[in-house]
């Protein structure tokens, strides 16, 4: 028993000399070190630095005064009014006095024209004049005459009347169709169109117009 009590006393001071010791280490490192007070402060001044000079410039040149030029009037120069042309007078030459007798014989020496007579028809040689035109007519209404060719093809045959008047001025009117087709109708008014205006003679123009004259057109295919 006591041997147990002295390794516990033992143990227990080691402890305690370990405990002491550290507090004491703790406590001495914790202290701050006191500066002493003889401590010389250097503080590096720097010297101002020199201001410059200042700059003293010239004082500007007063501008120069420039006199206005004096404009001086120009002369108005009057020009010469024109004169006035004369007018020459042209006086008229002074004419022959021609004794009457001369003035008499002058005029009975011109020539007198003497107008030609009318010419009269005789009312035969109108008719004969009038057939012979409308022969004429006819002749060239069937010369420019053209088969349709759909007929020809179709062996479309007939014939056609046609009817028309001849004015004053040669040219026709009112033309009037019938008989074969319609194809062959248009075909002859066609001709027809195609062979006016007629020049129409001098003396037959009295009988203008002619109403209603007449032909007779065939369509034949060979």
């Amino acid at each position: 028993m006591s041997r147990y009590l002295y390794s516990l006393l033992f143990t227990f001071l080691i402890y305690a000399i370990l405990i002491l010791s550290t507090v004491y280490l703790f406590s001495a490192t914790e202290k701050p070190i006191k500066q002493s007070d003889n401590v010389v402060k250097i503080s590096l001044i720097t010297p101002p630095s020199p201001k410059p000079a200042p700059i003293i410039l010239p004082p500007d040149p007063e501008p120069e005064v420039v006199p206005e030029p004096i404009i001086e009037p120009k002369p108005i120069i009057k020009k010469p009014k024109p004169r006035p042309k004369k007018k020459k007078v042209v006086k008229p030459k002074p004419q022959p006095i021609i004794p009457e007798e001369i003035m008499v014989e002058e005029i009975v020496s011109e020539p007198v024209v003497v107008a030609p007579k009318p010419q009269f028809v005789s009312t035969p040689d109108l008719e004969n004049l009038k057939e012979n035109f409308l022969g004429s007519v006819r002749a060239t209404i069937v010369a420019n005459k053209k088969y349709p060719k759909r007929a020809v093809r179709q062996n479309i045959e007939g014939r056609v009347k046609a009817l028309f008047d001849i004015s004053q001025n040669g040219s026709v009117s009112n033309i009037r169709v019938s008989g074969a087709r319609n194809i062959l109708k248009k075909a002859v008014k066609k001709s027809i169109l195609k062979s006016f205006p007629m020049v129409v003679p001098i003396d037959l123009k009295k009988e203008l117009p002619i109403k209603d004259v007449s032909i007779i057109i065939d369509f034949i295919l060979k």
